[in-house]
């Protein structure tokens, strides 16, 4: 059989072998797929365009205007002072005071830290006209009938959202609604729990007092920058924002807000002054005769500042002071030397009682400030002579804690009648 030049022979070979390939060498295939692949794109580019359209248009235009209305963040209120006074109460199993006790101390026999809150079912305000009464107001230098009076403050510390724990630790001292109870937040009661709103429509049902808390502060400065509208401030206490905030927590938490959330957190001073509170000694074992100044707060207070002088972000976010004068606040109390706050306003608070006038101890009236405040779960429940912590961590899985506080009119043996101030300290598991 003839054979084929080897140059015929190669030439046939080459077309028998690679069909995919043209003249110059180039894949016929790869082309082909490139062109598929550019189809592909361009049509999953369109399909992007047609679903992301209605999808901008969703999240920019339509979910904005289902957003609750805009209000204008009304002026704040930097110290406040509550609208109730504890009336004092009366029980047919009061305790009889002994005789020989020191005039400026008198042991209760009562713990502070039960966890089992007090029975109130027979006490009853002491009458507006008993001498008593009139006594006890001039010492505390409140006129009758200026404020709403009640039975019990309620002090409770961080919430965090936790409507449900919230609602538990209510039913566990038997609040009765409001009507002669007075519920106080310390401040943080909404975000990283479950229910801000739930918390918020509670306290505005229930006309709950409160604080302030940076919490509270950062969502009305995303509802600010969302709706357009001045950032919270203070009056002279102007407080300029610049910062842009992102959709975050409390982002989301603002863009629920409603007109009458704005105003309810509107009206929560980052201070509140509570009244008269009890005084109990250095160890917590008895209670002393003159009762202190209440005040409630988020974070702290500088120790050398007075009410009026004191900073809002740094009074909502204190929780520690710097060396080496220990008048500069910060918020990490890892921080290299800083100190807990309240050690320094413990300090100076012991020499306001020491130095109070003879005449001011025996009157009954208040002498020293006792601050109650939250914001520090690490280091949990706080009882100390002038401050009383009150986060114990309830949103990280540990408990809800509240201060439960009562005046009582009590007997001494001799016949002769004062009125104590006392406290219940109340917790539930989170």
């Amino acid at each position: 059989m003839p054979t084929m030049a080897g140059g015929e022979n190669e030439a046939l070979l080459e077309t028998q072998s690679y069909p995919y390939y043209d003249e110059d060498g180039y894949s016929i295939y790869s082309e082909n797929t490139t062109k598929r692949k550019q189809v592909l794109r361009y049509a999953i580019y369109a399909v992007g365009f047609l679903v992301g359209l209605p999808l901008l248009y969703f999240l920019l235009i339509y979910l904005p205007n289902l957003a609750p209305p805009g209000v204008t963040i009304p002026q704040m209120t930097k110290v406040g002072e509550s609208k109730v006074y504890l009336h004092p109460l009366v029980s047919q199993s009061a305790q009889v005071f002994d005789k020989d006790e020191d005039e400026e101390t008198q042991t209760l026999g009562l713990e502070p830290f039960r966890q089992s809150p007090p029975q109130f079912d027979e006490f009853e305000f002491l009458d507006s006209n008993d001498p008593l009464l009139e006594e006890h107001l001039k010492s505390i230098a409140l006129e009758k009938h200026a404020k709403k009076p009640v039975r019990r403050l309620i002090i409770i510390g961080d919430v965090h959202a936790s409507l449900k724990q919230l609602t538990k630790l209510l039913d566990k001292v038997q609040y009765d609604g409001g009507k002669e109870d007075e519920v106080i937040l310390l401040g943080d009661f909404v975000a990283k729990g479950k229910d801000s709103i739930g918390v918020l429509d509670w306290a505005i049902m229930h006309n709950s007092g409160c604080v302030l808390g940076n919490h509270e502060l950062s969502v009305l400065e995303r509802y600010a920058q969302f709706h357009g509208v001045s950032p919270p401030n203070f009056g002279l206490d102007t407080r300029v924002s610049t910062q842009l905030f992102d959709l975050d927590e409390e982002m989301r938490i603002a863009k629920r807000l409603r007109p009458e959330h704005v105003s309810f957190l509107a009206s929560c001073p980052v201070i509140n002054q509570l009244g008269p509170v009890p005084h109990m000694n250095k160890k917590q074992t008895h209670y002393l005769a003159n009762p202190l100044n209440g005040v409630a707060v988020h974070g702290g207070l500088i120790w050398n500042m007075t009410l009026e002088n004191q900073d809002p972000d740094v009074v909502t976010t204190v929780r520690s002071l710097l060396p080496p004068d220990f008048v500069v606040a910060t918020d990490d109390p890892h921080d290299q030397g800083s100190q807990p706050w309240s050690r320094y306003w413990n300090k100076h608070q012991r020499l306001v009682y020491k130095s109070a006038p003879k005449e001011d101890l025996k009157s009954g009236k208040p002498v020293g400030t006792m601050v109650l405040y939250g914001h520090d779960a690490k280091r949990g429940l706080k009882y100390k002579e002038y401050t009383t912590g009150l986060d114990s961590g309830c949103v990280y899985g540990g408990k809800l804690s509240a201060e439960v506080i009562w005046s009582e009119a009590q007997t001494k043996a001799d016949g002769t009648s004062k009125v104590v101030y006392q406290r219940q300290s109340v917790q539930v598991s989170c």
